[in-house]
């Protein structure tokens, strides 16, 4: 083999991306280093640097928006399971999946999405990410069996026997994946602290200390469905972000900030006042209902039959506070734009769906297909207006949009619909409160900074013309 063809060979560890900006360079580079040293092939040395440095060039940004795709799906997955696959999988005698991917599997692709992130941003090298990569993995693995080990360490105490095998082994399998998971966390922290001016030594201090500290949280807060799904939507939306990002600083496109606010009409605001005010009463009254509608109410004969009566009402009441935001969109915008109306109607449709749900309660078996419907309707108004507000490629922006949508709607949402009428109330507190302030502060389209100074000195000049 010639010396080039060896060296093209080594340059394959690269993004062809990569290879097409820099291939030449680099391969002349070493080609002449290679003939003032009187070799033929690349050296030992050389193979691994290519492959460290190779493999690190593939975590880019659309490699971490990748991991966060396939990690939305799998955690959307594992929330399925979770609600509803839970006796399925005990009887097929696979309750091992469940931890597997809300422990294991959706961490790791939400971890190569960020590392991959912090290595394109330049906060750690090449090297640094595929170590921190192989201790994330490890330190995963080892929480998964931790996590197994314990299980059966209770099964077997359940029977009364002594535990056997895997079960005995919960301890050493906890701390060495706490060692490996603080080690990973503290050579991330390590890596971004290092390009800043604190001390070396104060920097391997403080990120082995916090590494120590987070390494046992982040693993027990992994063993939910909900931080595995936050974390990885994260990572996609952070990864999405910084591809827009480049795009518009490659092509030129880049908009600056502009205030493109419109002043309301006062009758507009009076309308939203009305309907958000209607909403804060009527979920109040629906809570007083809730807490002492069986001692005076003549359709809550107890008191579960009042609560979910009162709950019905909450839930009700959002309608109002839906139709006030819709107002205020038109107000600002002049007229509700589709962006704004697709998802207050499926939030609309899915509060009649969480009001249909407290008329079969308290049995969940009842309230559950309309609980889902509830989740599944705001997990698309949830994917409507994220694809319109995210920024991106037009594919990767409508598939992180979608995913994250059907993951809200696989877990949290179902969670969160059962729980949803007590917030009424208080949303609408916060909204009579705060939501009607930008309205009055709202100033003209083009109202720029500049013209309020100019108009402020006229303001000011102007009593001394008129006298």
């Amino acid at each position: 083999m010639s010396t080039q063809e060896g060296y093209r060979r080594l340059l394959r560890w690269y993004p062809r991306s990569w290879r097409d900006a820099h291939g030449e360079v680099a391969l002349g580079t070493m080609l002449d280093l290679a003939d003032s040293e009187n070799r033929m092939r690349p050296t030992a040395r050389e193979h691994v640097a290519a492959a460290i440095y190779g493999l690190g060039a593939r975590l880019t940004l659309a490699a971490a928006l990748g991991s966060a795709l396939i990690g939305l799906v799998l955690a959307a997955v594992a929330g399925l399971l979770a609600v509803w696959g839970a006796s399925a999988l005990a009887v097929l005698d696979a309750s091992w999946a469940l931890p597997v991917l809300t422990g294991g599997v959706v961490p790791l692709f939400t971890a190569f999405s960020l590392i991959a992130i912090a290595r394109d941003r330049g906060f750690i090298s090449s090297p640094s990410a595929l170590a921190i990569l192989v201790l994330a993995a490890v330190a995963l693995s080892l929480g998964v069996l931790a996590q197994t080990a314990w299980s059966l360490g209770f099964d077997f105490a359940d029977e009364g026997v002594a535990a056997t095998g895997l079960a005995t082994l919960f301890r050493p399998l906890f701390v060495a994946g706490w060692l490996f998971g603080a080690t990973a966390i503290a050579a991330l922290l390590a890596g971004m602290l290092s390009r800043t001016s604190i001390p070396r030594g104060f920097v391997i201090l403080l990120s082995a200390i916090c590494g120590l500290i987070a390494a046992p949280f982040a693993g027990v807060s992994l063993l939910s469905p909900i931080v595995s799904l936050i974390i990885v939507a994260a990572g996609a939306i952070a990864a999405l972000t910084l591809l827009a990002r480049g795009q518009a600083a490659e092509d030129g496109t880049a908009r600056p900030a502009t205030n493109t606010a419109t002043q309301v009409p006062a009758r507009t605001l009076r309308t939203a006042k009305l309907l958000i005010w209607m909403s804060l009463l009527t979920s109040l009254f629906g809570i007083i209902y809730a807490l002492t509608g069986s001692s005076w109410a003549g359709a809550a004969s107890d008191g579960t039959l009042a609560l979910t009566q009162g709950f019905t009402i909450c839930a009700l009441a959002g309608l109002p506070l839906l139709g006030a935001i819709a107002v205020k969109a038109g107000g600002v915008r002049r007229s509700p734009t589709i962006a704004t109306l697709v998802p207050l109607v499926l939030l609309a449709l899915s509060l009649c769906a969480i009001a249909l749900s407290y008329v079969f309660a308290p049995s969940w078996n009842a309230m559950a297909p309309a609980l889902a419907i509830a989740a599944a309707l705001t997990g698309a108004a949830i994917a409507w207006w994220l694809a319109r507000q995210l920024h991106g490629p037009a594919t990767a922006r409508l598939l992180s949009a979608t995913f994250l949508g059907i993951g809200y709607a696989a877990f949290l949402g179902v969670m969160l619909a059962a729980v949803t009428a007590p917030l009424v109330p208080m949303v609408a507190a916060a909204y009579a409160i705060w939501g009607t302030r930008s309205l009055h502060s709202a100033q003209p389209r083009g109202y720029t900074n500049e013209r309020a100074r100019r108009d402020k000195v006229v303001n000011q000049v102007r009593p001394i013309t008129d006298a």
